[in-house]
């Protein structure tokens, strides 16, 4: 989802710790400073995706409790949205598109 705003931009990333690194707030402190960058900016909406399979499981309670919501395009093969009855890889590219408000 492209952001929007007086100075849009997009950033892309993947950034993954090893299991005895998880759960030491690293993620919620570089989520805090790229959201206020963004916010310094003028981005009033940003945007992220989470991978749909159980690895991502962590990832996508993050993100709800920090605000973020589907977009309404549901599961998504890359930037495409799949359709009900096709057939689809579970992998990495399988996402769903989250979205979060800025400004309240």
């Amino acid at each position: 989802m492209p952001a929007s705003g007086a100075a849009a931009f997009r950033w892309s990333t993947s950034l993954v710790w090893p299991g005895p690194f998880r759960r030491q707030g690293v993620a919620t402190l570089l989520m805090d400073a790229a959201e206020q960058l963004a916010r310094d900016r003028g981005i009033a909406t940003l945007g992220i995706t989470a991978g749909l399979f159980d690895e991502y499981g962590p990832a996508q309670r993050l993100y709800g409790r920090r605000g973020y919501i589907p977009d309404g395009r549901g599961a998504c093969q890359g930037q495409r949205p799949q359709s009900k009855g096709m057939r689809v890889t579970i992998d990495d590219d399988l996402i769903m598109w989250l979205s979060k408000d800025l400004l309240s």
